[in-house]
């Protein structure tokens, strides 16, 4: 093994989080990039969603082959302590505009995938999510097919995915209410298993009560709290509703609402609950607006902040971008500890359209400030940086679908940066001289 590949790893294993979930002063180092490693690439949109749990790095690719779809799988090589290509998933029904990989997530053993506009009962956009479980042989293996009971036309069931644990919760953002007889009010499924080589198994359903709000288009769980976007609600101003596990089931606790304590008017396109993060120890709560006016103008995104107080949730502060424009912020942000990093995917800083992520840090006062700017240096008009984001304790993941860097269309990336700390010598100077 080449000498500057052991160094490598071995800095990249002494980074350790210390304060908050982070490094008491972190900078956020580019590692490397990951590509589409198919032989059919084009507009594979990869990293529209993605997602880092451990040493996995997925990302949905929902373009691939006419739209049918895949989720390219990354693992960490523990000698190079960098990521390498492990597999492609693919339906086990595979139909073009399928669009499998537009929303993802993974946890532990176990990865979950949408496939909205899949049609397994013939019922047009109806939708599908498919279940992979990691087996003995170190590979993912296909374990479920989900179709929801109620399957129906433009129900979009698989739209949004999140799991924690043995508890799966899947949006359909279009399906019908039918309790309160309410046409494309959006739905949850919540579905539970025993443990990791059990089923999964529908356990209650949770429903919309505006038609076309666009429910449940972003799902966020976190212990004994579901946080549910629905950004065309109000007629667009948007709104994020909570809901706590009480004696076994979910019930709502709140209403989020477009905030207007800092003087600017409600907009009525804000599309608040575009963007849902919980934190990773579940104190606090962040939801974007992608089109919310904020104090840097008209329609550049926002992000409001709630922290939890017992059984209640209490507005914090306004998060805003550090310019104007159309930036998208707040479409899709992640918390963790001391630290938020939200998405700004059309701002300009490197190009139009390039994008960027900008990190907050929560100060001595409790307050969020802004801390660091995150972009792609070598970047490309409309690339779309940081159309996704997240991050645990080691890296943070950074998706761009519209890159082109293996010389199809609209492939896409993902950038993968590891977390160091900025006062040491450390991985940044080492990278710079190898």
């Amino acid at each position: 093994m080449h000498t500057a590949t052991i160094c490598l790893a071995i800095l990249l294993v002494q980074l350790r989080p210390v304060f908050g979930g982070f490094l008491e002063n972190p900078e956020f180092v580019k590692l490397q990039t990951l590509l589409p490693f198919s032989q059919d690439s084009a507009r594979d949109n990869m990293g529209h969603y993605t997602k880092v749990f451990g040493d996995v790095i997925i990302a949905g690719a929902y373009g691939n082959r006419n739209w049918r779809g895949k989720i390219y799988v990354f693992e960490k090589n523990s000698g190079t302590g960098l990521f390498e290509p492990l597999q492609e998933l693919v339906a086990s029904h595979p139909m073009t505009l399928a669009y499998l990989g537009l929303n993802i997530d993974i946890w532990e053993d176990t990865i979950v995938g949408g496939a909205p506009y899949e049609e397994p009962q013939g019922e047009y956009r109806s939708g599908v999510v498919y279940v992979w479980q990691k087996g003995l042989d170190g590979r993912f293996h296909q374990t479920q097919r989900l179709i929801p009971w109620d399957s129906q036309r433009r129900g979009y069931y698989g739209y949004s995915v999140a799991i924690e644990g043995d508890r799966l919760v899947i949006g359909a953002r279009f399906t019908r209410n039918e309790v309160d007889r309410i046409g494309e009010a959006g739905k949850i499924y919540v579905y539970e298993r025993m443990d990791r080589n059990s089923p999964f198994l529908l356990v209650q359903q949770l429903r919309g009560t505006m038609s076309r709000a666009h429910w449940a288009d972003e799902l966020r769980l976190h212990g004994d709290v579901l946080l549910c976007g629905a950004p065309r609600a109000y007629g667009g101003e948007g709104a994020g509703y909570i809901f706590h596990r009480i004696d076994g089931e979910w019930v709502e606790v709140q209403e989020l609402r477009v905030d207007t304590s800092n003087g600017i008017p409600v907009n009525g396109d804000a599309h608040l609950g575009e963007g849902n993060a919980i934190s990773s120890d579940g104190s606090y709560m962040v939801v974007g607006g992608e089109r919310r006016s904020s104090e840097m103008g008209e329609n550049t995104g926002a992000a409001q902040l709630y922290e939890r107080n017992g059984s209640s949730w209490e507005f914090k502060q306004h998060l805003s971008p550090p310019r104007g424009g159309d930036l998208r912020f707040g479409q899709r942000l992640v918390a963790m500890g001391n630290f938020i990093f939200i998405s700004a995917w059309t701002s300009p800083e490197i190009a139009p359209g390039a994008g960027a992520v900008y990190a907050y840090i929560k100060d001595t006062d409790g307050i969020f400030q802004l801390y660091d700017t995150i972009l792609n240096p070598t970047g490309q008009e409309n690339d779309n940086f940081g159309k996704m984001v997240d991050v645990n304790a080691e890296y943070l993941v950074i998706g761009a679908p519209k890159e082109n860097q293996v010389q199809a269309a609209e492939s896409g990336a993902v950038h993968v940066y590891a977390i160091a700390e900025r006062a040491s010598y450390g991985l940044r100077e080492y990278l710079r001289q190898s």
